[in-house]
C-alpha cells in the first residue's frame, strides 16, 4: 500500500488501537454511533480523547453521505 488511506472504525473503540493505525500511516476514522461503552459516560470520555489526539470522530449519517458521493 502506497500512502495513507482512511479507516473507518467502529465497533469496540480504543485509544491505543487508534494511535497504533495513526503511526501506521492511516487516518482513523471512529464512527461515534457505531460504537460504545456500558457506561455512557466512558464512552463519552473516550470520544474526546480520540477526537482530540488521535481520529477524526464522525456520524454513521456523515459516512453515509461521504460514501454516497464517491
Amino acid at each position: 500500500m502506497v500512502g495513507k488511506t482512511d479507516n473507518l472504525m467502529v465497533g469496540k473503540t480504543d485509544s491505543d488501537l487508534a494511535a497504533d493505525y495513526q503511526q501506521n500511516g492511516f487516518i482513523p476514522v471512529v464512527v461515534e454511533d457505531a460504537c460504545g461503552d456500558r457506561d455512557d459516560r466512558v464512552h463519552r470520555a473516550n470520544i474526546f480523547d480520540l477526537a482530540n489526539k488521535y481520529a477524526d470522530v464522525v456520524s454513521s449519517v456523515e459516512v453515509l453521505d461521504y460514501l454516497q458521493e464517491r
